[in-house]
């Protein structure tokens, strides 16, 4: 059994009285989007949409910036998410970014879940591959989507994540969620 409950809600004592224990916890982040945000890439790189980009180049970058690129089952598995991904609720494709290299390689990307009623999105797959870190290509692909969907009417990113690169880009942390389970 597993549950979800935020830190310091008063339903962790009573999950740890029945048996639960916290498996791992996790960050939720948001960010205001008040303003447009700035975006910049290194010269040689371009930035294009997800419907410009393959089902299998979009596989391949995601397998090498979360480092799968060795399974092939799991890269395969990958391509058919992506291939299906355009037609899922609240997915937008036309709103996704990638960042290709100047090779012709992607080298970053960043699609997007978008709530028209609550205003709010969800940058969600977000990676850079390896090689090309640490160069702002994460930041100005997250930045150019939350420019698309902000013209749509967004007002807010959230996202559930520990890593800092979210944090580097704006994202606050407002609470902690804690993942309890228990065998039954």
């Amino acid at each position: 059994m597993w549950v979800e409950i935020p830190e310091n809600d008063p339903l962790e004592a009573i999950a740890k009285e029945r048996g639960y224990s916290i498996d791992y916890s996790l960050a939720f982040n948001i960010l205001k989007m008040e303003n447009e945000f700035d975006v910049s890439i290194p010269e040689g790189f371009r930035i294009t949409s997800y419907n410009e980009t393959t089902a299998e180049q979009k596989a391949i970058a995601h397998a090498r910036a979360f480092g799968y690129i060795d399974e092939p089952i799991y890269v395969e598995r990958s391509k058919k998410a992506f291939e299906a991904l355009a037609a899922a609720k609240d997915f937008y494709p036309e709103y996704g970014v990638f960042i290709v290299a100047p090779d012709g390689e992607i080298a970053s990307f960043c699609c997007v879940w978008y709530d028209e009623l609550n205003k709010y999105v969800s940058p969600e797959p977000v990676g850079t591959i390896p090689e090309y870190q640490k160069l702002g290509l994460g930041q100005a692909a997250v930045y150019e989507a939350l420019n698309r969907v902000k013209r749509l009417g967004a007002q807010y990113a959230i996202m559930d994540s520990n890593k800092e690169f979210y944090k580097r880009v704006g994202f606050v942390t407002v609470t902690k969620i804690n993942y309890w389970s228990k065998v039954l």
